[in-house]
């Protein structure tokens, strides 16, 4: 299938890319040798390694493969290449070979450790590894969406407009029906497509649409969003706004009442020429506890409690947080429920009784952490 050829692909290129390493590197002067993925694999089982990221799951039980989703897996290749000499490769093959005399086809079982209580100590090295991310604090970035609005209404105080746009009949969706701003269409939709859903609910709309006198293919369709106002009249009314694709920052301050309160900065406001990207403080001088961008790290508790985060996703009032180590599509593991990961949404309230602080972890994976605020501070 095409995800097993994409993994094929894959390993090809990392071979490729292994081969040329060595041939650059072998032009220093240096003794470099390539160690085999399965050799890796294999020697990491017998050691025992395996065991070092095992994951507890909800049920209890444990499974140490997807250790994959864990970045410290590299550390783990990484400690087993490093022990992988010439003098390791002929001991194997001595042991093989004994193994083989007693037909026995587990090669390496029996396998000694390089050294005494060798598990442990790599235990406890790989997991006071903290995992680093590339800083991108840049303001460049897609500003919004492609859609245009049209504004029927204002925001409101929570900064929500009613707004209009067109969507094609083909592509509407049934709960889309009951915001057709055109009530004779709504209704002529509605009736023609009722308790239908799928496929069976887009053909009987087109087909309504096409029936219609003259035949109509898209409608346009209200909505209540906070949108961004990209065109604007000489008596300062809203022509026509788009939904911003992303968020650029949080910005994390101490409200009047002492409890943290924060606004969220979207990319496109990200890009006025008057905003500071490096700020410490809001524009009206308050000073900033955080000021957080995805792939920002944080840290909450102390000692043995201490838990390092990454930001994943802003949104206003809820910060969507995962362990400095998880890998893969986060995204979807969540929505997994055989994967035991779940994202850890934070509100303001949560992150300040937490004594939340944001920390920096260095390319050599150094942790800099100020501890928690002194209580005076939160």
């Amino acid at each position: 299938n095409g995800e097993r050829n994409a993994f094929d692909r894959h390993l090809v290129d990392e071979r490729y890319v292994a081969r040329l390493a060595r041939h650059y590197l072998l032009h220093t002067g240096a003794d470099v040798r390539i160690a085999p993925g399965r050799m890796t694999a294999d020697f990491r089982w017998v050691w025992g390694l395996d065991a070092a990221l095992v994951r507890v799951g909800d049920s209890g039980s444990t499974d140490s493969v997807s250790n994959r989703l864990d970045h410290r897996h590299h550390a783990l290749d990484a400690a087993v290449v490093a022990l992988t000499d010439r003098g390791l490769l002929r001991r194997v093959a001595a042991h093989a070979g004994e193994a083989e005399k007693r037909f026995d086809r587990r090669l390496l079982a029996g396998l000694e450790t390089p050294w005494p209580g060798f598990r442990d100590s790599v235990r406890e090295s790989i997991r006071s590894i903290f995992v680093s991310y590339k800083p991108d604090h840049g303001t460049q970035g897609r500003l919004h969406n492609d859609t245009a609005y049209g504004v029927v209404e204002p925001a409101d105080e929570q900064g929500r407009s009613k707004v209009v746009h067109r969507v094609a009949l083909a592509g509407m969706k049934p709960t889309q029906l009951r915001n057709v701003r055109d009530p004779f269409i709504r209704k002529r939709l509605a009736s023609a497509t009722a308790g239908l859903s799928g496929a069976a609910f887009t053909r009987k709309l087109v087909a309504a649409g096409e029936r219609l006198k003259p035949p109509v293919r898209r409608v346009r369709i209200t909505e209540t969003l906070r949108v961004i106002p990209t065109v604007v009249d000489e008596h300062g009314r809203v022509l026509k706004a788009h939904k911003g694709d992303s968020n650029y920052c949080y910005d994390i301050y101490r409200g009047k009442d002492g409890r943290w309160a924060g606004d969220v900065v979207s990319r496109f406001e990200a890009n006025d020429k008057d905003f500071d990207p490096n700020a410490r403080q809001l524009p009206d001088g308050t000073p900033l506890i955080m000021r957080l961008r995805v792939n920002d790290m944080i840290a909450t508790g102390v000692g043995h409690e201490r838990r390092v985060l990454r930001v994943v996703k802003l949104t206003a009032g809820q910060i969507a947080l995962a362990d400095h180590n998880e890998a893969g599509n986060l995204k979807k593991r969540d929505a997994d429920g055989t994967d035991p990961f779940r994202y850890f949404h934070a509100s303001l309230g949560r992150l300040q009784e937490l004594g939340s602080r944001a920390v920096h972890v260095t390319v050599s994976g150094r942790l800099f952490d100020p501890g928690p605020s002194a209580p005076s501070d939160g």
